[in-house]
């Protein structure tokens, strides 16, 4: 009788755990479906673009900004989808003519360069997307955002644009400006260049939550053991884990 009570206490006991995990399979399953959805198969980066990571990842952690590797790829793609030497275009914030330096000259100073408007940035209390429109528009854009209301918006990057082209227009034909405007952009610089990187951010966002979720279906085969492990590696302060522990 103790044994059979045992055995049924034991089982009372486990049957919560069980349902949990068939609700965490459940969910990761809509959600790696639904990311899949949403990423259509397309890749972030252009191989041209993602062959230079590991050279911008150095570059990155020697300017003490390691956890922006991601948006300096972003950066490069927009820039040159790694198709010229000067990768990132970066020769003119040095002063020189546009595509003077080499690849990995170019990344060097890409790297530098952003992180100098990181900098200025956060001494200003700016959002990083002042920081990432700054290096299509330079470091006077930073001021600009700083002396209207200390956050980038289209509205103040067009109206800065706009002052610094004399308000002279030119056709842009990117899906962005199509829909934003009909297809034009003021000659100086790129208005909606923070809204370009941002997309290819976006994409990389959901495509890392892709392989999260993938990685945790695996470990949900595995077996619940596996599962919290992984939780506790990769949520360690989650309330999912803490209510699965």
């Amino acid at each position: 009788m103790m044994g059979r009570r045992n055995r049924k206490k034991r089982g009372a006991q486990t049957f919560p755990g069980v349902a949990a995990l068939l609700f965490v399979f459940i969910l990761a399953l809509l959600l790696m479906l639904q990311l899949r959805r949403e990423l259509r198969n397309s890749r972030v980066y252009s191989d041209s673009v993602e062959k230079w990571r590991p050279s911008v990842e150095r570059c990155a952690k020697q300017e003490h900004i390691p956890l922006y590797t991601d948006c300096l790829l972003a950066i490069m793609q927009v820039e040159s989808n790694g198709e010229t030497d000067d990768v990132m275009q970066s020769s003119e914030s040095l002063g020189l003519e546009p595509n003077a330096l080499d690849s990995e000259a170019s990344i060097a100073q890409g790297c530098a360069y952003f992180a100098m408007l990181v900098r200025s940035a956060e001494s200003n209390y700016l959002d990083l997307q002042s920081t990432i429109q700054a290096y299509n528009f330079g470091k006077g854009y930073l001021y600009y955002v700083a002396s209207n209301g200390g956050r980038h918006s289209r509205e103040l990057a067009e109206q800065f644009a706009a002052e610094q082209s004399g308000g002279v227009k030119k056709q842009y034909r990117n899906p962005v400006a199509l829909e934003a405007n009909g297809g034009w952009r003021y000659a100086y610089g790129n208005m909606f260049y923070a809204e370009l990187v941002n997309e290819l951010l976006d994409m990389r966002r959901k495509e890392m939550e892709l392989s999260i979720v993938s990685t945790l279906l695996v470990l949900l085969a595995a077996g619940e053991s596996a599962v919290l492990a992984a939780l506790e590696l990769i949520l360690p302060h989650s309330a999912l884990s803490a209510q699965l522990l």
